[in-house]
């Protein structure tokens, strides 16, 4: 009898690992701890690297004095080649970075254009850059102006399909809860039926505790196979109704999951199928096998799909900048002080800009899990990071963004509708 517990025990080694499996898919990496990491750079003395010098103090008023000398010209020129154009922040950011008249100075038009539409942060780097690195970087762009809602997606889907998605998922949302229910019923069912047979005495009532086991395990395997289908259908039906995953990628994605659960059905047929604990022990074996080859895929593609989420949420979030933005040049230019928004401004752009280098660095990271799914585990860790860190900066960007839009109610400034502009999108040549 005991020979018949350690059967049935390797026949649920398996299914007693999918429910936490599954778990921390769904629950993805802990947030980092706070550094609590502090630095006063305003005295340098105290850091252990050198401050350069800084200029004296006639020596950095002619250099303001030339730059806006220089820029008054550089503006004009400007003015007359793109006349509807808000030149306010360049003409800031000249005001602010003297070095960056001589970086107009010798770029095309076309070029500044491109300066002229990057966000407030990505003007910053620019502005920071050598003459001859600036100069390169900006003959590297162009800006492309699109509708705000084609910026929010990288693929068109529709109503109806978003919809039957959307019933599909909440579908295998239910079907996956009743398969977890019912895998913990079964499972106290067999642990109930494992302590019985340990103190069974009488030989028929023993042969009844371990049918009873056997169909319990059998029954566990079921449910666990149905966990994983249904995990797996849940992640198919978030990238088919998602318009921020690129058609190439949402079609190798619901294809290779589709693959998958084909394989996982056919070994339900046999869960259900087997009789003795020998057929039970060796579909266990099979699935716990078939988990191990996909975990990883299964990883990647749940991480494809919160990361196109984020992706959505930068965005929407750079969209809405260009809103703040116009809201703040037309209180400028009717007189109303700007200052605190001007600032404000600046540290959600940079909020923002650190997210987006966040995603492309989980991105990256993707990319390269998918080429070599079975080395994939440390680099979607990685990947999930870097997707957890742009989420908190976004989280900051928003708490930035309500003080932003509050300053602009009480200035009487106004926020133009998403439908009402076109965007600036700033993309690589």
């Amino acid at each position: 009898m005991k020979k018949t517990i350690a059967m049935i025990f390797v026949a649920l080694l398996f299914a007693g690992i999918i429910p936490a499996s599954i778990a921390e898919v769904k629950a993805g990496v802990a947030p980092g701890e706070d550094l609590g990491i502090s630095m006063d750079i305003d005295n340098p003395e105290d850091l252990d690297v050198q401050a350069p010098p800084r200029p004296a103090a006639r020596e950095l008023h002619d250099l303001k004095a030339n730059a806006v000398a220089t820029a008054s010209r550089v503006m004009s020129r400007l003015r007359e080649e793109f006349p509807d154009a808000n030149l306010q922040r360049l003409e800031n950011l000249v005001e602010e970075n003297p070095r960056v008249e001589e970086l107009l100075e010798r770029i095309p038009d076309q070029h500044a254009d491109v300066l002229m539409h990057m966000s407030r942060a990505q003007q910053k780097i620019i502005a920071h850059m050598g003459t001859e690195e600036a100069a390169s970087r900006l003959s590297s762009l162009r800006v492309e102006h699109v509708p705000a809602e084609e910026m929010l997606r990288k693929r068109q889907i529709s109503v109806e399909r978003i919809e039957n998605a959307r019933q599909n998922f909440e579908a295998a949302r239910q079907r996956y809860q009743n398969a977890f229910e019912n895998y913990n019923q079964n499972k106290g069912q067999f642990e109930d039926a494992r302590e019985r047979l340990r103190e069974c005495q009488d030989i028929d009532e023993c042969r009844e505790l371990n049918e009873r086991a056997l169909e319990h395990s059998r029954a566990m395997l079921h449910r666990a196979i149905e966990m994983i289908i249904e995990h797996l259908n849940k992640v198919k039906e978030r990238i088919a109704s998602s318009e921020e995953i690129d058609s190439e990628t949402a079609q190798q994605a619901i294809s290779k999951i589709e693959e998958i659960i084909e394989r996982l059905e056919n070994l339900l047929e046999k869960a259900l199928s087997a009789e003795s604990r020998e057929e039970i022990r060796e579909v266990a074996r099979e699935i716990a096998q078939e988990w191990r080859s996909i975990r990883n895929t299964e990883r990647i593609y749940s991480t494809i799909a919160v990361d196109a989420r984020v992706w959505g949420i930068v965005q929407r979030a750079k969209i809405l900048e260009q809103r703040l933005e116009r809201a703040i040049s037309q209180m400028h230019e009717i007189g109303i002080d700007t200052t605190i928004l001007e600032e404000k401004a600046g540290q959600l752009s940079e909020k923002i800009e650190e997210a987006e280098n966040k995603y492309k660095k989980a991105r990256e990271l993707i990319s390269q899990a998918r080429a070599d799914p079975e080395e994939s585990s440390e680099l979607i860790e990685q990947a999930r990071s870097h997707i957890l860190e742009a989420h908190e900066l976004l989280k900051e960007a928003n708490r930035i963004l309500i003080e932003i839009l509050r300053e602009i109610r009480a200035g009487g400034g106004q926020i133009p509708e998403e439908h009402e502009i076109t965007v600036a999108r700033i993309i690589e040549e």
